[in-house]
């Protein structure tokens, strides 16, 4: 069985697109007396200078244990 090519239906200089954006999310509760604080940090992936970063943003919310 043959494979077959798949032909190339853009431009030869079309740009390359790296897929990017949120991979992952962390969170978590803590609960210190009447205190209650929310903690998150998100990883996000993208493409700089040829290669793949990774980005971290953490959150912390702290509020009124209910």
């Amino acid at each position: 069985m043959k494979k077959r090519r798949r032909r190339h239906t853009g431009q030869r200089n079309d740009p390359v697109v790296y897929p990017t954006g949120i991979i992952s999310a962390f969170t978590g509760t803590e609960v210190n007396g009447d205190k209650t604080t929310l903690h998150t940090t998100q990883v996000y992936r993208t493409y700089i200078d040829g290669t793949y970063k990774e980005l971290l943003q953490s959150t912390s919310v702290i509020m009124p244990t209910p």
